[in-house]
């Protein structure tokens, strides 16, 4: 059982860091660690992209956006114009918010 967030639950997580992984998992009461974050797909109904390196964020995001999952993703969105570019038409494509 997640621990909700509003009317938000938190199911799934992915993370670089495997020990950090679980240590949040376990701490926000995350039920399901994944071995890779597209493992998530199918199974959530929204995501948050967090990792510190912006160049990550287009590999993080697109997965998500081409199955018509909204996807928020932090700051900095890219490391280049042509990665924010991507994830804005996989975005609107898909007709699905998209945020960062």
């Amino acid at each position: 059982m997640s621990v909700p967030y509003g009317n938000v639950r938190v199911t799934h997580i992915w993370g670089e860091e495997d020990a950090k992984t679980k240590e949040v998992a376990e701490k926000c009461a995350i039920p399901n660690i994944v071995k890779n974050h597209t493992d998530m797909l199918g199974h959530v109904d929204g995501v948050i992209c967090v990792r510190r390196h912006g160049g990550k964020h287009l590999e993080d995001a697109l997965p998500f956006l081409q199955a018509k999952i909204p996807a928020y993703v932090d700051k900095p969105l890219a490391c280049s114009v042509a990665d924010a570019r991507a994830m804005i038409a996989a975005a609107q494509a898909s007709g699905v918010g998209f945020s960062s």
